[in-house]
């Protein structure tokens, strides 16, 4: 074996799963690329050989082997499998971004199995190794439970009485475990409770404490903590389990990668209403050069508009404001490249900004955003170069989005005021909003979709007629949040969805803004709200990036909250934090010195 092409074999383990040092980001996605097709085809066999053959040295398939007298026959079995009662695997690359050649083994847990997982590995990866000798495919090794890689569905939990009058407590002293650890204390980002499991009917999977880290953190060195919480849950009497992970944050859309499936190819629209796509300016330059360098360097972050308010003035007239979050414009501060502690940035994200502060460097905003524009331009020139004919569509659509540009038609409005990242709601919760004037030439509607913007296979998931083509209303008190089962959102990258309430409160900290913001005004963890995606049908994820600043609604059409984050967890499972859109508006009338009637959704 080449020793300068395969260096000792290093296997590190985390939470229920070890694998070649470093381990792979989550969510998993089963990616096959062309560089993995390459491998495929050349030693496909042979590696599904050794990898079987492996599994079975270690005892993995001895019911398997029970019934068939034929090894071959057994092994097509064990390959094709994937559910929660037996091991299977997988031969991928590590995610869509990353072209890194993996086996990727998911098996059902067994904790006391897990202490041969490394010994096991480094075999296998010494095996694949010597399959691969003569060529230049380097293939990593990896094995996870079934919670960790399979296809799991995340829930609230609504009938636990016990946990209802518990969980506080509970949350608070797992919290208390991660901080007196140092590998945890600074990394973990959510501590929430939820059903966790491999069955789309929520009520069979079992009530999950659910931890994610910092994806900058070493999980080889979470063990001591894991011990301490899974002793304390075993101890509280209420049969919980335990998931702790981290997740990779969901990137913004790729332009390295042109099939991105957030990307937006509906023609550019004239008027901006509820959901619609939003981004600051990176510059006042940007106004002049009004076509985005179609490379994709330096665009901006990308949001959604919440919906329109109304604010009184002091003559009793009402005028017009949109609202998306804070952070969605953020880049229009300066500071955002640089770690100075006396960055404007870092001051508005303390202090927030108000009329007339003028210290951004731009006060445009634009719909559609620099950055799902220069997506969308990469992904059509990428189809039409690749078109064996009829591609007259697509050339209209590019021709369009460009056209629209050119003009100078995305500039929707200029920065009014905005909450920062350190202000809090009366319950703990985050505050993230920003309002900006809007151009009369572009203001949309405070109507709600029709019905036909959901999913048409998911008839369970779309709204009642009493919350589709209504203008939006009033929000009602944040309590009410805790008797809504269903919630529906409307935003730029997930379009219409549903999501449900959980009722559980959970701790969300802000690590992701870098080191030098998160001090102890904005990075203390805050109580939110969470709202998780119908598992129907395996339907479309609640929320990823490019939804933030998303109005969630209620059935009866009502202004529930304002989504400010969230974690993709798989891809078809994720969670959303909302503030409650009354916090949202009283906060807004306290910030500007005006009394809370003079603050309302917009009726229009």
């Amino acid at each position: 074996m080449d020793s300068a092409r395969f260096p000792v074999v290093k296997i590190v383990s985390g939470f229920q799963r070890a694998g070649s040092a470093p381990l792979r980001p989550l969510p998993f996605v089963i990616w096959i690329d062309e560089v993995c097709r390459g491998l495929l085809h050349a030693h496909e066999k042979q590696l599904d050989r050794v990898i079987f053959d492996t599994l079975c040295q270690y005892g993995f398939y001895n019911n398997l082997l029970s019934k068939y007298d034929d090894k071959t026959a057994a092994l097509s079995v064990a390959k094709n499998e994937y559910d929660a009662n037996d091991t299977c695997w997988f031969i991928c690359s590590r995610s869509v971004e990353e072209t890194q050649l993996t086996v990727l083994i998911i098996t059902p847990w067994n904790e006391d199995q897990f202490s041969v997982w490394e010994q096991m590995l480094a075999k296998l990866q010494n095996l694949i190794n010597h399959v691969t000798r003569n060529t230049s495919f380097n293939v990593s090794v990896e094995m996870c439970s079934v919670q960790i890689g399979g296809p799991n569905y995340i829930s609230s939990v609504a009938d636990r009485p016990d946990l209802d009058r518990d969980w506080e407590s509970i949350k608070e002293t797992v919290r208390r475990i991660l901080e007196q650890h140092e590998s945890t204390a600074w990394a973990w980002n959510v501590i929430a409770l939820f059903r966790l499991g491999q069955s789309q009917h929520d009520e069979e999977n079992p009530a999950t404490v659910y931890i994610t880290m910092s994806p900058d953190s070493e999980e080889s060195h979470w063990r001591k903590a894991v011990v301490e919480i899974e002793c304390f849950l075993k101890s509280s009497g209420h049969n919980l389990g335990l998931h702790m992970a981290k997740y990779k944050v969901p990137p913004p859309i790729n332009m390295s990668r042109p099939c991105d499936s957030r990307v937006d190819l509906d023609p550019c629209k004239d008027k901006v209403s509820i959901g619609a796509d939003v981004g600051a300016s990176c510059t006042e330059a940007d106004t002049s050069n009004r076509r985005p360098a179609e490379d994709g360097k330096g665009f901006n972050s990308i949001g959604t508009v919440t919906c329109y308010i109304q604010i009184q003035d002091q003559t009793g007239k009402w005028k017009l404001y949109g609202l998306t979050n804070y952070h969605v414009i953020r880049c229009a501060f300066e500071g955002l490249e640089v770690t100075a502690d006396d960055s404007v940035l870092r001051y508005t994200d303390i202090h927030g900004f108000k009329p007339g502060d003028r210290l951004y460097r731009t006060s445009f905003l634009e719909s559609p955003s620099r950055g799902s524009y220069v997506a969308a331009v990469a992904y059509l020139e990428h189809v039409i170069k690749h078109a064996s004919g009829g591609d007259e569509e697509w050339q209209r659509s590019l021709e369009q989005k460009r056209s629209f540009f050119d003009a100078g038609k995305q500039f929707c409005g200029r920065l009014y005021a905005g909450s920062g990242l350190a202000f809090r709601t009366p319950e703990n919760g985050m505050l993230d909003w920003a309002l900006f004037e809007v151009l009369p030439s572009r203001l949309g509607t405070n109507t709600l979709p029709s019905r036909e913007i959901w999913p048409r296979d998911l008839n369970d998931l779309m709204p009642p007629e009493t919350a589709c083509e209504q203008p939006l209303g009033q929000p009602s008190a944040p309590s009410d949040m805790g008797r809504i089962s269903t919630a529906y959102k409307v935003c730029a990258a997930t379009r219409a969805t549903t999501g449900t309430f959980s009722r559980h409160k959970a701790y969300v900290r802000c690590t992701e803004l870098g080191g030098h913001l998160v001090d102890e005004k904005i990075g203390r963890a805050t109580a939110e709200t969470a709202f998780v995606s119908k598992n129907v049908g395996a339907g479309p994820v609640f929320a990823q990036h490019g939804d933030c600043g998303s109005l969630v609604y209620d059935g009866g059409g009502r202004a529930v909250g304002q989504l400010f984050n969230g974690q993709v967890v798989k891809p078809v499972t994720s969670l959303a934090f909302a503030t409650p859109m009354e916090y949202v508006l009283a906060h807004i009338a306290e910030f500007l010195g005006l009394p809370r009637s003079a603050v309302r959704i917009a009726e229009f």
